[in-house]
Formats: C-alpha cells, structure tokens, sequence
C-alpha cells in the first residue's frame, strides 16, 4: 500500500478522517490541515472523487533528512523520477518550505526541479519540460527544518473547485469549507436544511449532494493521477459506476434566500450549473422578515462581513440576527459562521457548541446557537 495526505483546511480534519475511513482507508492520522492514511491507488481515486473534505490528495514519494541546502539535489537525484513523468509529460513543483537552510523558498523547488531535470537526461537522454500553470505532473516539495517530504499531487487543482460557480458574489464561500460545515452540523438529510443570506448558493449545492450522495466531484474532467504510467482506467470506470448507482433519487428539502436580487439570480445560475436546481427552493425574502415554512430543520447562517464596518455596527447587525432567530427559528438546529472577533455573547447569543474554522484568511467561529 502507499502512503497518502490529504490536505484540507483548520477544523475539517475529523470531518475528513471519517470520509476517508468511509471509503476503506487504513492507517489514519489526523494531522495539522491534513490527514494521512495509507491505501490502494482504488482508495486515491475514491478520496479525489468522494471526499468532500479534500483539497489534494498527495502521494509520499519520498522522505529524508538534510544538513544543507545542497543534500535537497543530491537525495532526489536518487528517485526513479522517469518512473512518474512519461515521454512528453509536462510537470510542475509546488513548495511548502520553513527552514533555516532555505532564504528564498523558491530555491529549494529548484533544486528538486534541476535534480529531476537531469536524472531524466541521463536516462533517457532529453529533459521534460516545466509548465507552471497546467502540468501533466504535478509534485510538492515539503520541507520543515531539516525534514523533506516529497509528494506527487494525485489531485491537480484544488478539489474545492466544482466547476459548478457561474455566479461568485462578493464574498464566495469555498465548496469544501460549506461541505465540511453541513457536516459538522449534523445535518440529517431527511429534515429541512435553510440557508437564509445564501449568497452565490454554495451551500444548497453542497447541501443537495450530501443528501443525495452525489460525489462532489460528479463534474470534474480532470484529475493529475489520470497522468500517471499506473493510471488504471477499468478500475477508475468501475468507480464511477458505483457512485452513480449509490446516489439516493428521493429529493432533500433545501431552501435557500437573500435579500439580493442578484444574490438570488447567481443563486440560480450556480445550482442550475450544478444540476441541484430542481432539488432547492430559492427565493428573494429578507431574513430578518421571513418567516419559514418548515417546522424544524438545519439551519446554517453565514451572514455578510465587511471588514470596513466598524465593530458596534457589527454588533448591531448580529443583535437583530439573534433577534430573528429567538423570534421564528425556534426548535430549529441552527449554526453560524461569523468572523472571531464578532462577540456573540456581546450580541446576546447563547451557544451551545463553538470552533474555529477559516473562510480563507478570516479565522472565524462556527457556533450551534440555542434559539430558546
């Protein structure tokens, strides 16, 4: 079995623990960002395609130490690299690197990428070419103090891309981020799920796939692992097979609003993309003036954030949120994202649940709230 990490953000990683021990994986370890497991190239091809948690899914190549920058050349002219990279293959390096012995990070991604470079001329006797931006193969050089990891970057791009925004909104929210808030909620499908100020709709979309066990990737063409010389095709196929035949048909009740009209419209261009309009209810309302439908259900909130807003309005604006929420909300299961330095308790929540997540720099607290 190989060994893998996956990486994804602060706060999801028992989230994704529990995907990747759902697909069969073994050895697992929660790690900072990341979770490491070991698995068949099966497991890797599943943890791309299924988990909604994942960003990259990345294959240790190799690991050992160094005492000086110029160990970081002479150890990976040691790989069989020509066994990753096949004739006419492009690749690219990416690098995480904290260490004392490397200035500019960028000079210990081009030391592995001459050492590749050069391995491959002596054995074949012409050099791959570099392409930054849309390489066949793709490899990540990690590097703490003394400490090296290489990986090949069985993803490619990012897994929170979906292919399924049309519409961004001024602040979208990432695909993995709103998956891995759904589930931490404890969302059970069979019940209502409300998003009221949904934005650019990620997570109707999000929420829609989740309870009809459509993988996340369902749309994506691309994956970096396709590149390799061990690609298994009919195994790949018969993956795909299985996760259409694992999709539930009976429709979720998912309902979404904005007081944005053109919130609402991209709304509607997102989930129509996604092939999860049928499946949700989307309406122009105010929150602070809707009253629902349902009795009970999931509710997750991300209200709007403006940075430039000084604190007190801030505040002023959650006071109403929690208003709202004591008002019609209920006997509802209801969560919030805010920014860490909103003060729920000085906005007059209480809560039953926090933790700290990031919507990208924005370290923020995802709270369960008790509506009374």
């Amino acid at each position: 079995m190989d060994q893998y990490v996956v990486k994804t953000y602060t706060g999801l990683e028992k989230i994704l623990a529990q995907e990747l021990k759902n697909i069969h994986a073994h050895n697992i370890n929660i790690e900072k960002r990341a979770v490491s497991f070991t698995g068949t190239p099966k497991i890797m091809y599943r943890a791309n395609f299924e988990c909604r948690t994942a960003l990259k899914v990345l294959k240790t190549i190799s690991d050992f130490t160094i005492s000086e920058a110029k160990d970081l050349y002479k150890k990976a002219m040691d790989i069989a690299w020509e066994d990753y990279i096949p004739d006419e293959h492009t690749f690219s390096i990416e690098n995480d690197i904290i260490s004392d012995h490397f200035d500019n990070t960028m000079y210990g991604a081009l030391l592995v990428k001459d050492a590749i470079v050069d391995r491959i001329r002596d054995k074949r006797g012409n050099r791959p070419n570099v392409n930054r931006k849309n390489a066949d193969i793709q490899f990540t050089v990690f590097i703490r103090n003394e400490e090296v990891t290489l990986f090949l970057n069985t993803s490619g791009p990012s897994l929170h891309k979906r292919s399924y925004k049309k519409y961004g909104g001024i602040a979208p929210l990432s695909e993995v981020l709103a998956a891995g808030l759904i589930l931490l909620s404890g969302w059970d499908p069979t019940t209502p799920f409300l998003n009221p100020m949904c934005g650019s709709g990620t997570f109707l979309v999000e929420a829609q796939r989740i309870a009809q066990n459509i993988p996340p990737q369902i749309h994506r063409k691309f994956f970096c692992f396709k590149k390799s010389p061990d690609f298994d095709e009919d195994r790949w196929e018969l993956i795909l097979k299985g996760s259409k035949m694992r999709i539930d048909r009976r429709p979720p009740t998912i309902i979404g609003f904005d007081n944005s009209r053109e919130a609402v419209n991209g709304t509607k261009a997102n989930t129509m993309k996604a092939g999860s309009f049928k499946s949700c209810q989307i309406y122009n309302f105010d929150f602070f003036k809707y009253k629902p439908t349902v009795d009970s259900g999931t509710v997750l909130l991300n209200p709007p954030y403006n940075k430039r807003l000084p604190l007190k309005d801030n505040l002023r604006f959650y006071k109403r949120i929690n208003s709202t929420l004591k008002q019609f909300y209920k006997g509802f299961n209801v969560w919030l994202i805010c920014p860490h330095e909103i003060s729920l308790r000085q906005a007059g929540f209480k809560t039953e649940k926090e933790m700290t997540v990031y919507n990208g720099p924005i370290r923020c607290r995802f709270a369960k709230i008790d509506c009374g």
